[in-house]
């Protein structure tokens, strides 16, 4: 028996359905452990593509429903066809989150819950206001179960056509169990929307951040229309494709008429995802600030570039597109980059002349070694950023013919970095490293005119009243040949 059944009711997908199936491809749950059972009464070809799809995936399943037969009828057919130990119930306009299953199923093994929620955002706006965090038993008499996903205990449901009417009304089903939790901090799955964020329009200023005790601080500025502030909550949000997290935060009002203050989180990346480790890539960092009817998510600005490394894993947070973005895993840009002539030193060993960059402005939590680069002009080397005591600093052995070469280095993912120095070789082989000289841009050069041919000369100080006679004497053609053999002298 498989865990989990996703149920999925279609008529004419048309190109959904490829993002759709994408999306289930993405799960971090094993296949195996999971199945998709699709009842499609689709006329627009689909239905067959469907079906070749599930020849090359032994855990979907593709049933075809009566003519004019009703959604929960649709619904009921594809629940009694179900084998999951859960049922989950999906539309084609949503799109499941690559950890969705995974955490989904994670939190009814972990609390024995009945029913577990999971929050559906769009681009634009999210459930958040109703699932702001994890929780192992909530009270779902408040709760609007519009745009959250439902993950049943498939023994809860009856046989026959009531199996689809009460998976299709799920206020009834919250109130009539026992035990429902919610992963609400990751989104479960995004549904289509064609509305972007909304513009920040000046009310946030670029966030300030740092890290501390392996914890990313970040802070904003913001400033809302009206004098008092008004009942808002706030929460951090990361995206990163179909996936979001969203951190609970808090708002400290100034002392003003105004409704201005900071929003400030806390993000611990080993946890950030219901307990588990943020994916490694890039996440967008935005503000969603959450009224009693109604909510706004805001993008970040860029702002200062700060690097750790955590546990052993680089973090940069700096700006991608004119937005802040957290890259977990440095996958775009190196952890380390400039430094300073005092930071750097060449010291002679028995293995060679080891050089040494020490970066004391990355943060470190926990010992590491991670392997990187360090390019001497085009010519690149092995490297080690050594994180120990708090401390990082890039080592590696250097050499060359007598010259001058600038240095980079990169430690994780993208381009190199220039960091600043050159690597100085004097005749004797002996090294130094130093910053790199600035030298002015020479001025541009005007080249000198080339005087004029003799006979060129000669015909400008003619008086102007022998033209005419000089134009008739062009128009023979043998005096013309003549002179331009002349000036050409």
């Amino acid at each position: 028996m498989v865990a989990v059944s996703v149920l999925l009711v279609t008529s004419d997908p048309g190109p959904a359905l490829s993002e759709f199936m994408r999306a289930v491809d993405a799960q971090t749950l094993p296949a195996q452990a999971f199945e998709l059972i699709v009842v499609d009464g689709s006329g627009d070809g689909s239905h067959e593509r469907l079906r070749q799809l599930a020849e090359r995936r032994p855990n979907v399943v593709v049933l075809s429903p009566d003519a004019g037969s009703a959604a929960q009828d649709r619904l009921a057919l594809a629940a009694m066809r179900a084998e999951g130990e859960y049922v989950l119930v999906v539309t084609r306009e949503q799109r499941l989150a690559p950890r969705a299953l995974e955490l989904l199923l994670g939190q009814a093994h972990r609390t024995g819950a009945d029913v577990v929620l999971g929050r559906v955002v769009t681009r634009a706006v999210s459930g958040s206001a109703v699932l702001g965090d994890d929780s192992d038993r909530i009270d779902v008499s408040g709760i609007d179960p519009t745009d959250l996903l439902a993950m049943v205990r498939r023994p809860l449901l009856s046989a026959g056509a009531g199996a689809g009417a009460l998976l299709l009304d799920l206020a009834t089903l919250l109130h009539e169990v026992e035990a429902v939790s919610a992963v609400g901090r990751y989104a479960c799955a995004i549904a289509e929307s064609a509305s972007e964020p909304a513009s920040a329009n000046g009310l946030l200023t670029p966030p300030s951040c740092s890290w501390e005790e392996g914890m990313l601080r970040l802070a904003v500025g913001m400033r809302l229309p009206g004098r008092l502030p008004p009942p808002v909550r706030a929460c951090l949000v990361l995206t990163r494709g179909p996936a979001e997290v969203a951190i609970p935060a808090t708002i400290r009002w100034g002392d003003g008429e105004t409704a201005s203050g900071t929003v400030s989180a806390t993000l611990d990346p080993a946890l950030a995802e219901s307990g588990h480790p943020l994916e490694q890539g890039s996440w967008d960092l935005r503000i969603r600030l959450m009224w009693p009817s109604r909510e706004q998510t805001l993008p970040l600005g860029p702002g200062p570039i700060r690097s750790a490394v955590v546990r052993g894993r680089p973090y940069v947070i700096g700006a991608a597109d004119g937005l802040a973005h957290l890259d977990v895993g440095a996958t775009l840009t190196s952890v380390v980059g400039l430094v300073s002539e005092t930071d750097a030193t060449v010291a002679e060993s028995e293995h060679g002349a080891l050089a040494t960059l020490a970066y004391g402005a990355v943060h470190v939590h926990g010992d590491a070694v991670l392997p990187g680069r360090l390019l001497l002009g085009t010519f690149g080397v092995p490297a080690r950023l050594t994180c120990r005591a708090g401390q990082a600093r890039l080592e590696a052995y250097v050499g060359g013919l007598p010259g001058t070469n600038d240095v980079a280095v990169v430690v994780g993912g993208g381009k190199p970095v220039p960091t600043g120095l050159v690597l100085r070789v004097g005749s004797t082989g002996a090294m130094v490293l130093e910053e790199r000289p600035v030298t002015e841009p020479d001025a541009p050069r005007i080249p000198a005119a080339d005087p004029a041919p003799l006979v060129q000369r000669l015909r400008r100080r003619l008086p102007g009243r022998v033209d005419p006679l000089v134009q008739r004497l062009a128009g023979v053609p043998a005096l013309r040949t003549l002179y331009r053999r002349l000036i050409n002298r």
